[in-house]
């Protein structure tokens, strides 16, 4: 009889590379800048966090949806001429405008299956485009993430385990002690053998 181990894990449904991006124009800068300010790509640091996936089944059009929640949190080092480099810090959450996974349909899933699915994203990477107007006191920013969107279903599975297998028992081979092994020896020389 086989023994199996039943695991919960997530399966994969289906997943896929998408680009979700953010504009901002006019972003206030506190300290103000002087003219010639520049932004030091080099020591500029974005990072991305996402906080939540929200997962849309479309079935009349049968399509997947999602909506991404992120944490952004922004290093921005900004050259100024004839003064101290300055760091501008900046962390705020963001939700993604709604996007589309193209390459699964929930045509192509079972109906059971469709109810217990939700989406999770891996991968984040971040690209920030930055323009500095020190002039107006401000910056604009294009923000990219590229992420990978799975959408999964929870489920259990089973995982046969092998049976343990019983070697035969062999029967120690016992070595007499010296002493009779001497005894022995004393008998046969006294016999004269």
């Amino acid at each position: 009889m086989a023994l199996f181990d039943r695991f919960k894990a997530d399966r994969v449904a289906c997943d896929e590379i998408v680009i979700l991006r953010d504009f901002e124009r006019g972003v206030p800068i506190q300290p103000e800048l002087p003219p010639g300010s520049t932004i030091d790509p080099d020591r500029t640091v974005v990072e991305a966090a996402i906080t939540e996936c929200k997962l849309r089944t479309d079935l009349a059009n049968d399509r997947f949806f999602f909506t991404a929640d992120a944490f952004i949190s922004k290093d921005i080092a900004v050259d100024r001429p004839g003064l101290p480099s300055v760091t501008l810090e900046y962390g705020f959450n963001i939700t993604f405008p709604e996007a589309m996974v193209a390459g699964c349909r929930p045509s192509q899933i079972q109906p059971d299956i469709l109810r217990r699915l939700r989406c999770q994203i891996y991968d984040i990477k971040a690209q920030e485009y930055l323009t500095l107007d020190p002039a107006a006191g401000t910056f604009d920013e294009t923000l990219i993430l590229t992420v990978t969107v799975k959408i999964v279903f929870e489920d259990q599975i089973l995982i046969p385990t092998p049976t343990p297998t019983v070697s035969p028992t062999v029967a120690p081979t016992v070595t007499p002690p010296i002493c009779v092994v001497v005894s022995t020896l004393a008998l046969e020389i006294v016999a004269g053998k």
